[in-house]
């Protein structure tokens, strides 16, 4: 997926309520790539796989609004860099920046461009 190299900065931003994620296989597989998949499987409690699936899907929404072009949320890949902070590692996207943040029912994230 492609984007423009516009000079313009966008913003995308968008909030889940954490009660709002079932932890269900077809809501998963809708949400995370292959390689969030295997972090995901990795985690032990059910409060923090609702927190990781709240933070892609929140992540995914926020970059939505920023390219403002239709995708399936499983090709978009959020991994980390050396620092443990969350980036965009799908071809075409890299220039955007996200952000994600959990505070107990509710989780943030943020996309710039």
């Amino acid at each position: 997926m492609n984007i423009t190299n516009s000079k313009k900065m966008a913003v995308g931003v968008d909030i889940v309520e954490n009660k709002r994620v079932k932890l269900r296989d077809r809501f998963i597989k809708r949400i995370l790539s292959n390689n969030e998949l295997n972090i995901f499987l990795m985690l032990l409690t059910k409060k923090r796989k609702i927190e990781f699936l709240a933070g892609r899907w929140a992540c995914k929404e926020a970059i939505y609004k920023v390219v403002s072009k239709n995708f399936e949320f499983a090709n978009i890949d959020i991994g980390y860099d050396e620092n443990g902070t969350p980036i965009v590692q799908t071809k075409g996207l890299e220039a955007i920046s996200v952000s994600i943040s959990h505070e107990k029912k509710y989780t943030i994230a943020i996309a710039i461009l």
